[in-house]
């Protein structure tokens, strides 16, 4: 009987002990997993905090479609995590003067179901 008190105390302390040190794993890791593209910030500060910028990378621009794809952080305006994806333009003149490859503060919208760049500026 005394064995049995000793090993449920026992395992319970390590059940505790492990939560912990499982906890401090996932914040650690999560703190120090890069990003696709090597920022280490998703947002950039804009003038107002519901029209925050997310960082990207250009990967293809279709001028001809108004299309721009870009890898980009977690859109938290969103609730989507970083990836790379297809984005019309709200303004074709948003695309003038960007190219494959540059990295971007870009801020993205749902419009009638769509997802919008409606903000773009190199880094």
């Amino acid at each position: 009987m005394k064995v049995f008190k000793h090993t449920i105390a026992l395992v319970i302390l390590s059940v505790a002990a492990g939560s912990t040190f499982a906890a401090a794993d996932t914040a650690e890791a999560a703190a120090t997993v890069p990003t696709p593209v090597a920022q280490a910030s998703t947002t950039v500060a804009a003038t107002n905090a519901d029209e925050a910028l997310t960082r990207g990378v250009i990967k293809k621009i279709d001028t001809e479609q108004s299309k721009i794809t870009i890898a980009h952080e977690a859109l938290d305006n969103l609730g989507m995590p970083a990836m790379t994806m297809v984005f019309r333009a709200a303004d074709a003149k948003l695309l003038q003067g960007a190219q494959a490859g540059q990295a971007i503060a870009f801020r993205a919208e749902r419009l009638n179901g769509a997802l919008v760049v409606t903000r773009l500026q190199p880094l």
